[in-house]
């Protein structure tokens, strides 16, 4: 898998990526997955067909330096 980018806010790169374990949490075939930064808590989610996916998504924001 490739690697996560460090969080957004903090810069912490300690990221989980989970998948909600909830029925309701589809939309058109898609999972939502979540990302957790561990040092300062931010969550976000990301709706996506596959884990590989999801962290394409995540990785695809755009530096600000």
């Amino acid at each position: 898998m490739e690697r996560l980018k460090p969080c957004p806010f903090c810069g912490g790169q300690t990221i989980r990526m989970r998948m909600l374990d909830n029925p309701c949490s589809t939309f058109d075939g898609k999972g939502t997955f979540y990302f957790a930064c561990r040092p300062c808590n931010a969550v976000t989610s990301i709706m996506a067909s596959s884990e590989r996916a999801a962290v394409e998504r995540w990785n695809r924001r755009v530096d600000k330096h």
